[in-house]
C-alpha cells in the first residue's frame, strides 16, 4: 500500500494511505499508518478516524516501544476494537 517512492525505497510507510471497499451490508475504509517513530502524527492523523485497530507486529522483531505507543495513541483515540 506504500505509494510514495520513499516509502517504497525505505521500506516504511511514511504518509496515511486510504483503500476502499463495500460488501452488500457495509463500507470499509483502510487506513495504512506509519509504525516508525518518527511519523507517529501521521500514525495519530489516520488513526484519529477509526473503529477499529489492528497491529502488526515484525515476528522476528517482536513487540518495541512504537508499538506500545501506538497503542496507548489509539486507546486516548477512543479506539475500543482490536485484533
Amino acid at each position: 500500500m506504500d505509494g510514495l517512492q520513499a516509502e517504497r525505497e525505505q521500506g516504511i510507510t511514511i504518509d496515511v494511505a486510504y483503500r476502499y471497499f463495500s460488501t452488500e451490508k457495509r463500507k470499509f475504509i483502510i487506513a495504512d499508518t506509519p509504525g516508525h517513530e518518527q511519523y507517529t502524527r501521521n500514525m495519530a492523523t489516520g488513526a484519529s478516524t477509526c473503529d477499529l485497530a489492528i497491529l502488526l507486529i515484525d515476528g522476528a522483531q517482536g513487540r518495541a516501544r512504537p508499538d506500545r505507543r501506538h497503542s496507548f495513541i489509539s486507546t486516548l483515540l477512543g479506539i475500543k476494537h482490536w485484533w
